[in-house]
């Protein structure tokens, strides 16, 4: 942390300050940032304040252009953490808040509702329970069904797709580019369909099978184990 007397002094140039600080220093979107005056700036950060670390956000990693062309001896050391695109709930709400749209917090919070807790979507549960169960029956393998990492129904993931995928940046900017009828029809398409519902019981349907098969498997598994020991008495 800066000393008071340092953080007080309104005449100090950031290097200044950051010399004698043991901070966390972030910088938001890098990529948006010329690579030379990027490069530029981390040699003099890492050059002159050698106990600050630097976390930058950006859409592809920095080390093919910025890193390894850091001046020797700087000690300089990237190390990437990718980070996957917002839960269908998060994206909602970011894109509520960003909405001009959406003028009070009760509207917001309705959007969020209908879009990430629609009360109609009773096929979603279903699908999760039976594609949880299979993925704990075979630690951590999934059996053939659709689904990703996270379990989306069908309407969740037509939701999701509408609202940029998760990804902020996009969501961001739909979100401000939405006139008052696109918003209309953005939850139009939020409302569940007779489709989703066939599809989502579908997907459990699959899962429940794999089940089946899993179970089938061990206990054959079984049946053969079985077989040895007795032989082998």
């Amino acid at each position: 942390a800066l000393d008071d007397d340092d953080a007080a002094d309104d005449d100090a140039a950031p290097f200044d300050l950051l010399r004698v600080a043991h901070c966390l220093l972030i910088l938001d979107g890098v990529e948006l940032i010329d690579k030379a005056e990027l490069r530029m700036l981390l040699n003099q950060l890492f050059d002159e304040a050698r106990a600050v670390c630097v976390a930058l956000t950006s859409r592809a990693p920095l080390c093919k252009r910025s890193v390894p062309r850091l001046a020797p001896g700087s000690g300089a050391v990237e190390t990437v953490v990718r980070l996957g695109p917002l839960s269908l709930k998060s994206a909602a709400r970011l894109f509520a808040r960003q909405c001009p749209q959406l003028h009070t917090a009760a509207d917001r919070r309705k959007f969020h509702d209908l879009m990430a807790e629609h009360p109609s979507d009773t096929s979603a549960a279903a699908l999760r329970d039976a594609v949880s169960r299979a993925r704990r029956a075979r630690a951590g393998t999934l059996v053939s069904v659709r689904a990703t990492a996270t379990v989306l129904s069908s309407r969740e993931r037509r939701v999701l797709a509408a609202l940029g995928n998760g990804f902020p940046a996009d969501i961001v900017a739909r979100a401000f580019d939405t006139t008052r009828s696109g918003l209309e029809r953005l939850l139009d398409l939020a409302a569940p369909t007779d489709d989703d519902a066939a599809d989502d019981r579908a997907a459990a349907a699959a899962a429940a099978a794999g089940l089946d098969h899993l179970a089938d498997d061990d206990t054959a598994a079984d049946d053969s184990a079985a077989d040895d020991r007795a032989a082998a008495a």
